[in-house]
């Protein structure tokens, strides 16, 4: 506990700041904003309920009346092996579908297959090859096998195939919602589905695997396959109407036209964004038999487009997926697409923001990921927030028919749109690698779009590894590969110890600590051969990155999250975010996820609690809202808590009592951080540890990244000196 010399000193600071008349700084400049994370991440774990009734539907039953006759808390068992078809005479089945009727109550109805035991465990991904497991309910006429009636809820299908008949062509699967409902009350919510398979005919295709208008629906560890069509899109999952939240985690997916695709079409209900969407652990592919030249190729141009398209979306968390196999077809072969869509004219609101792409491994594509600003042909709001981080880039190049011939003809691994009719702002990469096998065209390593010069607020590209390629860091009709670009098409933006590597070019070109070797072999990969991306001890840009990191991503981090993604065997850790529960109280009082101070020593540092939860990293934050601006108190998060000090608190917000803020750590000020910044009631601050870096936010906007390494465990930990003071709705971010 800090002595009373030590919180005179507090005083003094306080009693000097307002006679001199501090500055009260407000960030500016090409600071990026912070990515959003989704607000809610849904809890799917597998739960049966256990005292409801268990109704058994075999071979030749009726699986509709036993949906009509099911309560909440039942589970309806189907006979594994068994094929059920809609019969449009039952009543409710809805014209030819199994329709899910809309019960009162909360509790879940379980829809599963009798064999459910033999299954692969909750958190493992079914195959094809566990069909024989599985009931099987099969559109006959192109109808959707499962529609929801309004409002239809609290649903979870376990170990079901759902197919069309032979030879049949279904536009929606399972469609949950009709996509035209006009309120958002009339949305079905609150539906899983867990371990199925879903898939179109191998030989003619299918539309689309399920259609999320819906709210609170979570696909995982399913296997979703032959989604495809030719001259129309087509999808494994898309969503345009459904506000959210989504789970899809821990499947496979694959869609010719798009895997996954939010947005695509206008929704219904005004001013609706699908948001807090948590895609996470899958394997997004496309077979190499749908590709015309390769040698597996059978025969069918199906219209392939990208493997992921976000048209209308917010708050997206893409992490911890295997992102492979993609070419150029009817778009130019670009793995990953953020662009806003307005696609009819009708939806002037639609807008991509706070996206977070983290952890991901994306391989043989003939472009990496795209970022457009705004709508081309109608009216959108922007494209923002956009965050990139600690990702893995494999065999982009334009052998595989990549590359957009108004920009380069050849692939490249970022491509950013910044005159469509506008820029992407806030755009982040950082601590990405990339690479290419030996031999193979590359096209660059980011490309401005075409037009005139752009004007994307705050873009950041610092820390990454990537191939020069054929043009580097260039822009459209000639314009000069490097800072020429940058300064031109970017020119608000941050350029930092970044490695390009390839023979034959002047580092000269690109701005200060562009580090330039002419192979890869001095880079100091641990083994490249073998596409382990480390760097080696004593390797030249071993913790060199802005951060005190490697640069390049963090390995270790995106092997622990992709452990699973190929091979469905496991889940990567799940984020949850909930309100701090509070122990170790000295002279405070919790209201919830609230403090107050309510004894001790006006103006000493001897009271504070501590969060039962703890971050074990890499990722994680805790946030609170400041309220009254006249009281002196900290919060922050610690490795462990020995007293209620300041200098007990590894990484720190002060709010101080007359309306200013700034970052301490261990009650140290770093010198290179704000010196005071202005806060008012409702302000938001957000300490976070991003990649095991620690950077705080007030209100989305980075205030400082700290140069200290976070040691895990970290919880949450307080100081509150002014009687009466508060921390106010404190809320954690962890993996668990």
């Amino acid at each position: 506990m800090l002595s009373r010399a030590r919180v005179v000193g507090w005083t003094r600071f306080v009693l000097v700041a307002i006679a001199s008349t501090v500055s009260i700084i407000v960030p500016r400049g090409p600071a990026f904003g912070q990515a959003d994370l989704p607000s809610v991440f849904l809890d799917t774990a597998y739960s049966p309920p256990t005292t409801g009734r268990l109704i058994t539907v075999s071979a030749g039953g009726n699986f509709q009346d036993a949906l009509n006759r099911a309560q909440p808390g039942d589970i309806i068992d189907l006979q594994a092996g068994e094929t059920f078809t809609p019969d449009p005479l039952t009543p409710g089945s809805l014209s030819g579908s199994f329709t899910l009727p809309n019960k009162a109550g909360a509790g879940w109805i379980y829809v599963r297959s009798s064999a459910h035991d033999q299954l692969p465990p909750a958190g493992a991904r079914v195959t094809s090859a566990n069909a024989n497991l599985m009931p099987k309910i099969v559109s006959p006429a192109g109808l959707p096998a499962i529609k929801t009636d309004t409002g239809a809820h609290h649903y979870r299908f376990v170990g079901i195939e759902v197919k069309p008949a032979a030879g049949v062509v279904v536009s929606d699967l399972i469609a949950l919602g009709t996509g035209a409902e006009l309120l958002e009350g009339d949305l079905p919510h609150d539906i899983i589905f867990d371990r199925c398979y879903i898939h179109g005919d191998s030989s003619v295709g299918g539309k689309r695997g399920i259609a999320l208008n819906s709210k609170a629906t979570a696909v995982i560890d399913s296997y979703l396959a032959d989604f495809k069509l030719v001259n129309q899109d087509s999808q494994a999952i898309a969503g345009w109407n459904g506000p959210g939240p989504f789970r899809i985690a821990n499947n496979y997916l694959e869609g010719a036209g798009e895997n996954v695709l939010f947005g695509g079409a206008d929704p219904r209900i005004l001013g609706l964004v699908p948001s807090d969407i948590d895609i996470r652990g899958n394997y997004f592919f496309k077979p190499s038999s749908w590709r015309p030249g390769d040698p597996s190729y059978a025969g069918t141009p199906w219209t392939v487009k990208t493997l992921l398209d976000l048209e209308n979306a917010r708050r997206v968390l893409i992490e911890g997926n295997v992102f492979e196999n993609n070419w150029a077809g009817d778009y130019h072969g670009t793995a990953i697409r953020v662009t806003v869509r307005n696609s009819q004219g009708t939806a002037p609101w639609a807008t991509v923001t706070d996206v977070t792409l983290r952890y991901n491994i994306v391989k043989l594509a003939a472009a990496g990921i795209a970022i457009y600003g705004r709508d081309d042909r109608n009216s959108s709001q922007a494209t923002e927030r956009i965050v990139v981080r600690d990702n893995r880039f494999y065999d982009i190049d334009s052998s595989r028919g990549g590359g957009d011939p108004a920009i380069t003809n050849a692939g490249r691994l970022y491509e950013m749109r910044t005159s469509v009719p506008a820029a992407p702002n806030f755009v982040t990469i950082d601590h990405n690698t990339g690479d290419s096998e030996d031999g193979v065209p590359v096209g660059g390593v980011l490309v401005a779009g075409e037009g005139p010069p752009g004007t994307a607020a705050s873009f950041v590209y610092k820390n990454n590894i990537a191939p020069r390629g054929q043009y580097g860091v260039s822009g459209p009709q000639g314009s000069g590969e490097g800072s020429a670009t940058l300064d031109t098409y970017f020119p608000d933006h941050v350029f930092a110890r970044n490695v390009i590597w390839g023979p034959s070019f002047s580092c000269a070109i690109y701005p200060a600590e562009t580090f330039c070797p002419s192979a890869s072999i001095d880079i100091g990969f641990v083994d490249r051969a073998n596409q382990n991306y480390r760097l080696a001890p004593g390797t030249p840009y071993k913790n060199l990155g802005t951060d005190g990191k490697d640069i390049g991503a963090d390995i270790a981090a995106l092997e622990t999250m992709t452990v699973g993604a190929v091979s469905g065997a496991s889940n990567p850790p799940t984020p949850v975010r909930e309100n701090v529960v509070w122990t170790n109280l000295v002279n405070v009082i919790a209201h919830g996820n609230s403090l107050q101070k309510t004894s001790g020593c006006d103006g000493c540092e001897d009271a504070g609690a501590t969060s039962v939860q703890q971050i074990t990293g890499p990722d994680g934050y805790v946030e609170f809202t400041a309220s009254e601006p006249t009281t002196l108190r900290a919060l922050g998060l610690s490795n462990g808590n020995t007293d209620m000090t300041a200098a007990d608190i590894d990484f720190a917000i002060a709010l101080w009592p007359f309306g200013g803020t700034d970052v301490r750590e261990n009650d140290v000020w770093p010198p290179d951080s704000p010196s005071l910044t202005r806060y008012v009631p409702g302000d938001v601050f957000r300490i976070a540890v991003e990649s095991r870096v620690v950077r705080y936010y007030k209100n989305g906007t980075l205030l400082y990244e700290s140069k200290n390494a976070p040691l895990f465990p970290l919880l949450v930990d307080t100081t509150l000196l002014t009687m009466n003071s508060t921390i106010t709705n404190a809320v954690i971010l962890r993996y668990r």
